[in-house]
């Protein structure tokens, strides 16, 4: 991956820090910026436009992909019970 990938994240919220969390792991130079709409819009049409894009049809496909397996084990665990283990608290 290339070394100068910059992203800016606009919100500290938990979907913000998770992402600039895994986006370092990955290599990015991450900034999080919260509170500043303008600064984030602006960082947006100044080039980071195409990198957020194609992230966000990244993280839909993903989606897509997760959610009816997700749903297919709501079910069976709706359908079949819960069972809990606790002795990893012991």
């Amino acid at each position: 991956m290339e070394q100068n990938k910059k992203v800016l994240i606009s919100g500290a919220s938990f979907a913000g820090l998770t992402t600039a969390y895994w986006l370092v792991k990955m290599g990015f130079g991450v900034t999080v910026s919260k509170g500043n709409f303008v600064l984030a819009f602006e960082a947006y049409n100044n080039g980071l436009r195409p990198l957020i894009e194609e992230i966000q049809t990244a993280a839909v496909k993903m989606l897509d992909n997760l959610l009816p397996r997700t749903e297919q084990e709501v079910r069976l665990r709706n359908r079949n019970g819960f069972s809990f283990n606790n002795d990893h608290l012991s």
